[in-house]
C-alpha cells in the first residue's frame, strides 16, 4: 500500500465559516482526510493553521522543512502540502528550489471552504494523493494539483479567486 504524508497549512481547504461568515481555517488535517478513501496510508503532520495570505518567509521555510522531514522516511512515497490559495504557488516554488528527492511533493488546496455544500477540497485532495502515488510522476518535482489539472510548481500562478481550476502553467 502507497504512504503518503499529508503536511497541512491550514487556508480555505481547512477552513469553515463562522456565525458572522467569516472563513478561518480550524480544521483539523485528521477531520479533512476522515472521509478520503485513497487506498493509501496517509500520515496527517500538521504544520501550522493559517490563512495563506499571511504567510511569512519564515513559514514558506517551515513548510519546507517539515517537506524535507517527512522525505527523510525511506518508505514514504510522497508528499502532499495542504496550503491556502493566496500564496500556494510562492511555497510551492520555494520547495521546489529544495527537493532534490525524486518523490513527489504535491501542493493542493480549494477555493470553496471546506463546510461549503461545493467545496472541490476533496477532489483537489484525491488529485494530489493520487498524483503522488503515481510512478510515472517519480522525478516530476513539485506539483500542485488544482481543479482536475497538474501543474509544475515553476512557472504556475494562481490566475482566479472565483473558478475551481484557479491556477495556470506558463509552460
Amino acid at each position: 500500500m502507497p504512504k503518503v504524508a499529508v503536511v497541512t497549512t491550514g487556508g480555505t481547504i481547512a477552513s469553515r465559516r463562522d456565525g458572522q461568515g467569516v472563513s478561518r481555517p480550524v480544521v483539523a488535517g485528521s477531520d479533512l482526510l476522515a472521509g478520503a478513501r485513497t487506498g493509501t496510508e496517509l500520515r496527517v503532520v500538521d504544520v501550522m493553521s493559517k490563512d495563506s495570505s499571511s504567510m511569512t518567509f519564515a513559514d514558506m521555510d517551515r513548510v519546507r522543512d517539515a517537506v524535507t522531514s517527512e522525505l527523510s522516511d525511506p518508505d514514504l512515497d510522497a508528499v502532499v502540502v495542504l496550503h491556502g490559495t493566496d500564496t500556494m504557488e510562492e511555497t510551492a516554488f520555494l520547495v521546489d528550489l529544495h527537493h532534490a528527492d525524486p518523490r513527489p511533493v504535491v501542493f493542493t488546496g480549494a477555493q470553496p471552504t471546506f463546510d461549503h455544500p461545493e467545496s472541490d477540497a476533496p477532489v483537489n485532495l484525491a488529485d494530489a494523493i493520487a498524483a503522488g502515488t503515481d510512478p510515472a510522476l517519480r522525478g516530476a518535482g513539485v506539483l500542485i494539483a488544482f481543479g482536475g489539472a497538474l501543474h509544475r510548481a515553476s512557472g504556475t500562478g494562481k490566475a482566479g479567486t472565483t473558478y475551481l481550476d484557479g491556477f495556470r502553467s506558463v509552460h
